[in-house]
């Protein structure tokens, strides 16, 4: 059912970069495919961290990025045999998560411009 839903073009399924058999088993993570489902769906108030998250992973899967589950941190994004590793939270979060990791970056909501290792969530939209 998972993969009819998927197919449907309704939710994302985040796995990790492990190849082979462990493709059988259930995703990692799944998410709604863009936040403007999660806006229909929802009861109540969303849960903020799931559509910040969402919004990231639809930006970059829409642009044409591999986007995979990894053991530390929200995301790990590879193109043409390049992976960077990203933490998507609030403008307080801090890189604890993926301290001491080459090639990892925070993608921060709230923010208007950035430094660093830090980037804007809003800048993702344009890549798609």
């Amino acid at each position: 059912m998972i993969r009819f839903i998927k197919n449907s073009q309704l939710i994302h399924n985040l796995r990790s970069s492990v190849q082979g058999i462990s493709l059988m088993n259930k995703p990692d993570k799944i998410y709604l495919r863009n936040t403007s489902l999660i806006a229909a769906l929802a009861e109540g108030n969303p849960d903020k961290g799931n559509q910040r998250e969402t919004f990231f992973l639809s930006q970059l899967s829409g642009a044409g990025y591999t986007v995979t589950y990894p053991k530390t941190g929200d995301f790990r994004v590879t193109k043409n045999e390049r992976s960077y590793l990203f933490e998507v939270g609030g403008k307080n979060k801090t890189n604890r998560q993926i301290a001491g990791h080459e090639h990892s970056f925070l993608a921060l909501d709230d923010l208007e411009y950035g430094q660093g290792h830090t980037i804007p969530l809003w800048l993702f939209g344009f890549l798609y």
